[in-house]
């Protein structure tokens, strides 16, 4: 009996090892057969101009991947290429199947409408080439809205390279939508730099703009009022300061947006069904710009020039103006006007002969001032060679007038020195005074230096300060209090000038409740109960999107939740301006009375009144 109990024991482990073999076997044979495939898809089939597609490339398989080879491009562009890798391992049967999968992305843009071939790509893995199979896009002009227009507006269509010109954003709406985010694609473009200027004191909406593959970020769009194809619009207009860069034509971009909107109400489903507004998208695109950048002339090109296009004024600065032979001047050079600032290079103080035959140029041109300024400065640092040197003279700075078409200059003022000429005392030569008094002497004797040390003083009150003690008199003490006071008063203040001026979430905060008031003040005015239903949501609205730097152009009910709750406000809160705004919303499609209207009214103002009090 015992010895077949070993031998069922010896079976089993035999058989254990067996299938253990074969189980290893078999998953090595898995992952050596796993067979590598490489795929293209696209996100979907039909696109309007203006919008992008998502194109994944899909290699799946084990081994080294190399970097797609990305196919000729004709009639759209190819952006991105971000890598993610992923891997999966299945048991089935027995069999171990092991496979790693690196996906490419990229975003199509068409250029053109109609049917896009996009060619196979290349993807080497372990030294083979695969290649996907072709995909076809259909591109087609987006249906015309009869809500929304984009338009986009240029100051002219042939400037010069580097020459300063405005395009502007135009939005016309005759109907309430959803904050809307616009896409430019010329913001991140290699053809231009741009910029946005200051229209800050001007009646101001937030609105979003952001480029291709970028966050959208908050800017201030002007509004006003104009007729569009015979109907009147509000319009919401931002304008940018463009530069292009290099010569030839190119195109401004297609500036597009998808946009939401309410187009009525409708009937939740259920037993309990209610009316809710009911919500639309369009996608709606603006027109293209062709601009045929010109070159600067030769003719008449000045040696000093270095590439600066527009108008621009130049104030040079020194300090010290009375110095000794050979003491540092600091000179400072501020270019101010209407051109590319941030690519601006100052004139070579070193290159100059009027000033190098004068003075003795230390160190590079630095530039102290950040890129976005109103103002170009640049700092050198000079020193006079001979006591004959009366004067900075005057430094000139070239330019291309685009409106003149032609070179012109701007030339600082002189700016006058008084240079001392130092005496430079000898190794034995002395300057002493005597004690009793007389004129300063010059003595070679080092001995005779003995006669001038002035009387030494024992007494204490010889080392009080006489002259001091009515200064620090109780009558005095304001006049050596008040003026740091004043300074710090004055520096703080300018400071917080100057924070509100430039930190835009900080201004919105401060006005948050002036704007609000304002916009519920006008609410309280209006005979019309949807006016009055539609003034007062943009109120409340206006006042949480200012407080938590939230855009405030359309912001819905939930979208106020949402801000709301993740700063932490009462669940009670929450729910009165969710509410409020949808009941707001309602009213502004559905007939109400002025006395539902005058309650809402109400119940914004508690509404603000109590948000005021929480830190959001």
């Amino acid at each position: 009996m015992d010895s077949l109990k070993i031998g069922c024991r010896r079976a089993g482990i035999g058989a254990f090892l067996f299938v253990s073999i074969l189980l290893l076997h078999g998953g090595r044979a898995g992952l050596a057969w796993q067979k590598t495939q490489v795929l293209a898809v696209l996100d979907r089939q039909v696109l309007y101009l203006g919008d992008e597609a998502i194109l994944q490339v899909r290699v799946i398989g084990v081994g080294e991947v190399g970097d797609p080879v990305l196919p000729e491009q004709k009639g759209y562009t190819l952006r991105g290429g971000a890598r993610r890798d992923s891997s999966r391992t299945s048991i089935v049967n027995g069999r171990v199947d092991q496979s790693v999968e690196a996906t490419y992305t990229y975003a199509v843009q068409p250029t053109r409408p109609g049917v896009l071939n996009i060619a196979p790509f290349e993807v080497d893995v372990d030294g083979t080439t695969y290649r996907t199979r072709p995909l076809s896009l259909r591109v087609t002009e987006a249906p015309e809205s009869g809500f929304f227009h984009i338009v986009q507006e240029v100051e002219k269509l042939n400037p010069y390279v580097r020459e300063p010109m405005t395009v502007s954003l135009r939005f016309f709406i005759n109907r309430n939508c959803d904050t809307p985010v616009f896409i430019i694609p010329w913001l991140v473009s290699d053809d231009f730099s741009v910029s946005l200027p200051d229209n800050s004191r001007r009646s101001t909406t937030q609105l979003g703009i952001g480029a291709p593959g970028h966050n959208s970020v908050s800017r201030s769009f002007v509004e006003s009022k104009e007729m569009y194809e015979g109907t009147e619009h509000q319009v919401y207009t931002l304008t940018f300061e463009l530069f292009p860069l290099k010569p030839g034509p190119i195109k401004l971009g297609r500036i597009t947006s998808k946009i939401e909107f309410r187009s009525g109400t409708e009937t939740t489903r259920g037993m309990f069904g209610r009316r809710v507004p009911k919500t639309e998208t369009v996608f709606v695109a603006s027109n293209d710009v062709d601009l045929d950048v010109r070159s600067l002339p030769t003719e008449g090109a000045p040696p000093g020039f270095s590439g600066s296009v527009g108008t621009y004024d130049l104030k040079v600065h020194a300090a010290p103006t009375m110095v000794d032979l050979g003491q540092p001047i600091d000179v400072s050079m501020t270019f101010t006007g209407k051109g590319l600032l941030s690519g601006l290079q100052a004139p070579p103080l070193s290159l100059m002969p009027a000033i190098t035959d004068r003075f003795k140029v230390s160190g590079d041109l630095i530039a102290v001032s950040s890129d976005g300024a109103p103002e170009r400065i640049f700092t050198q640092t000079l020193r006079v060679k001979s006591a004959e040197v009366t004067e900075i003279p005057p430094i000139s700075f070239h330019y291309f007038d685009p409106k003149a078409e032609k070179y012109e200059v701007v030339t600082s003022k002189a700016i006058p020195l008084t240079v001392r000429k130092t005496e430079q005392a000898g190794g034995t030569q002395l300057e002493i005074t005597p004690s009793g008094g007389g004129d300063t002497t010059l003595r070679n004797d080092v001995k005779s230096f003995a006669l001038g040390i002035s009387e030494l003083h024992t007494s204490v009150a010889a080392l009080e300060n006489q002259s001091t003690r009515k200064i620090f008199s109780v009558t005095a003490l304001p006049l050596w209090v008040m003026p740091p006071v004043l300074y710090f008063a004055v520096f703080f203040g300018l400071s917080r000038r100057r924070r509100l001026q430039t930190d835009e979430a900080l201004a919105r905060r401060k006005g948050a409740r002036k704007g609000a008031l304002r916009r519920l003040d006008a609410a309280r005015e209006a005979t019309d109960p949807p006016t009055r239903c539609d003034l007062i949501a943009k109120g409340v609205c206006a006042f949480i999107g200012d407080r938590t730097n939230t855009p405030v152009a359309g912001l819905t009910a939930q979208d106020v939740a949402g801000r709301l709750g993740e700063r932490g406000v009462s669940d009670d809160l929450v729910a009165r301006a969710e509410a409020l705004i949808e009941e707001c919303d309602l009213g502004r499609y559905a007939a109400s009375q002025s006395e539902e209207a005058s309650d809402l009214l109400k119940r914004a103002e508690d509404l603000i009144r109590e948000l005021e009090k929480i830190k959001l």
